[in-house]
């Protein structure tokens, strides 16, 4: 019999979800996105930690918060990317398949992967007025070049003008934010012992490439965040 190939993701004994673990990188925005900074609109790839960038608050404001961190950065990578576009403003973002974002599904809002987005799903739009919703005009595909994913302190980021998650792959949202408040904590209290936009050898932050290599190890169990490029998602009971 073959054997499965390595988890993904595994909180319990056995796996909830299983993908090849070839082509490793993080669910990831398109370079040349546009981020509205406190310094004013910048590409993506220029946001640097310690930035303030626009986001949402619990409240639902739109603010301005802090990147702590650099997850993933590689320019020379070619991806698949969602391109979804909105009616009303036709506002569009750029990500990885498996990157979550922001609609409402029946009466429910909530985070889901962006391959999974379909035309007539209400998402939120951030500019200077404020926070609104669009309809969902159409999703597509386009071969991109440049990966690049920051995370903010809210753990969300308004990303050309659309409200989208800090994180990819794991269904979810709030349970990728918990993983990070080691590096919010940090960030906050203990900056000098913290580099932000540090960069391992496959390209993410030395924190995730902890996360990928070292946790299941110490633990027995594995919570890897990382994105993998899927041919193919499947599940294992």
């Amino acid at each position: 019999m073959k054997e499965q190939e390595p988890c993904m993701w595994q909180l319990t004994g056995k796996a909830d979800c299983c993908v090849p673990t070839k082509d490793v990188n993080i669910g990831c925005f398109a370079y040349g996105s546009t981020v509205r900074t406190s310094r004013g609109v910048v590409v993506i790839e220029d946001v640097r930690t310690g930035d303030k960038v626009e986001s949402v608050s619990e409240n639902g404001e739109v603010v301005f918060t802090d990147v702590i961190m650099i997850m993933y950065q590689e320019p020379e990578r070619t991806e698949s990317m969602v391109v979804i576009t909105t009616e009303g403003s036709t506002k569009q973002i750029t990500a990885t398949h498996d990157h979550l974002v922001y609609v409402q599904k029946g009466d429910e809002w909530e985070y889901v992967f962006s391959e999974t987005v379909k035309p007539g799903m209400l998402i939120q739009v951030a500019d200077e007025a404020g926070l609104r919703t669009e309809f969902v005009l159409s999703v597509s595909r386009k071969q991109m070049k440049g990966l690049y994913a920051p995370v903010t302190m809210t753990g969300n980021i308004v990303v050309d003008s659309v409200l989208a998650s800090c994180y990819g792959n794991h269904p979810d949202h709030f349970l990728s934010h918990l993983v990070f408040a080691p590096i919010r904590w940090t960030y906050n209290w203990m900056p000098w012992l913290y580099n932000g936009d540090a960069v391992a050898t496959d390209g993410s932050h030395p924190y995730v490439s902890f996360l990928n290599k070292h946790l299941r190890a110490l633990t027995g169990h594995s919570l890897v965040l990382s994105q993998h490029r899927l041919d193919a998602m499947t599940v294992y009971p």
